[in-house]
């Protein structure tokens, strides 16, 4: 193996030895949990450039999380970068540390951390006469966690005019107990609150949830209500963070957006006669169709359709809802694909007139009037 990068938030174990010949490692911003021993080999001379020029192997750890893994480094070594990285859960059995071992030339060592008395940071230098001294590297001991956050939406093409849910989850992954940890997701222009689940402890006016502590390895969650509007933005952001130091900042922001589709309201109505050719003094029936179209539920339908002279009206279907009179059907509201049908049964009179019309409409503004009318014109016989 000649290389190992292990970096953007990935979580690796090692379950075995791990050892060969590698010129460069780099550990950004990773986790490396529950392995043995980590071993890093390399060559006891110097590799040689295109250029002719010597160099050595290179290690860079930074911004990492190294959890019950102990890591040593033998043979060449002209620099190791050691920033801003963390040892956790020390194994009783082995001392979880960073080992330096022979031709260390130059050591960064940059705000390094370490979670325990017992984790320990070593640097070990060999003489003429391989008489070995370990030097115990200086680490600030602090109280690391991992904090995520996540949000979802549970429509990512709404309606304008219609809820949204955005669902935001805290979760502390690894380290120690976060605590007074705090959620903040404030709702652009493009949604008006509406509610949350949260009991009291999300402000819709500051965006902040106050989650407050969290064990290791658990979650906490906001289901967050609110509609969309006619004009965005539509990006909800979220972000997290707590009193402790965060040893993996990269998953304490995260974002949901939505791309809303504008409200269409288009009802429509049909009519149709069940005899073109009705024998005069016999009967028809005229069906009526009533159709909501758009992608909005449609409130408060009315169609209208008023039997002409040539017709006496006999009955219909629609259990009071049809008033002969007037004409008026009173259908009610329709959900998004809906329908509702009437049957008028009449008598065909000697003289017309014989056209039927019909009409709808509801209490929305109309987006696609083309269809709310209808017509049909039985043609009578003697």
């Amino acid at each position: 193996v000649w290389w190992l990068f292990v970096t953007s938030q990935d979580t690796v174990s090692f379950n075995s030895v791990f050892s060969g010949v590698m010129p460069y490692i780099f550990l950004e911003n990773s986790k490396i949990i529950n392995s043995s021993f980590f071993f890093y080999h390399s060559f006891n001379q110097p590799s040689v450039q295109n250029d002719g020029d010597y160099r050595r192997e290179v290690i860079k750890i930074s911004s990492s999380i190294l959890s019950n893994v102990g890591f040593r480094v033998t043979g060449l070594c002209d620099r190791i970068f050691l920033n801003d990285m963390m040892f956790l859960d020390s194994n009783p059995n082995r001392v979880n540390g960073l080992y330096l071992y022979d031709h260390l030339t130059s050591l960064y060592n940059k705000n390094l951390k370490k979670n325990d008395a017992s984790d320990a940071l070593y640097y070990e230098s060999m003489d003429a006469d391989y008489n070995r001294t370990f030097i115990e590297l200086s680490a600030q001991k602090e109280n690391p966690i991992d904090l995520t956050v996540g949000i979802v939406v549970d429509n990512a093409a709404p309606i304008v005019g219609n809820d949204v849910i955005f669902t935001i989850t805290a979760s502390n992954n690894l380290g120690n107990a976060a605590t007074n940890v705090q959620a903040t997701s404030l709702l652009p222009s493009g949604y008006t609150y509406v509610s949350d689940d949260a009991a009291g402890v999300y402000d819709s006016v500051t965006g902040i949830w106050t989650v407050g502590d969290l064990a290791i390895s658990t979650s906490d969650i906001i289901n967050i209500t609110a509609t969309v509007e006619a004009a965005g933005p539509y990006q909800v952001d979220a972000s997290i963070a707590s009193n402790e130091i965060e040893i993996a900042p990269g998953d304490n922001t995260a974002n949901a957006t939505t791309i809303p589709v504008a409200a269409i309201n288009d009802l429509s109505t049909t009519i149709v006669v069940d005899n073109a050719a009705p024998t005069i003094g016999n009967n028809v029936v005229f069906t009526i169709t009533g159709n909501n179209n758009g992608n909005k539920p449609a409130t408060n339908v009315l169609a209208t359709s008023l039997l002409p002279a040539g017709y006496t009206y006999v009955s219909d279907d629609a259990a009071g809802g049809y008033v002969s009179g007037t004409g008026i059907w009173t259908i009610g509201n329709l959900a998004i694909g809906a329908n509702d049908i009437i049957n008028i049964t009449a008598t065909v009179e000697a003289a017309g007139p014989y056209q039927v019309d019909v009409s709808i409409d509801g209490s929305e503004a109309e987006d696609m009037p083309v269809d709310n009318t209808d017509s049909v014109t039985p043609v009578p016989i003697a």
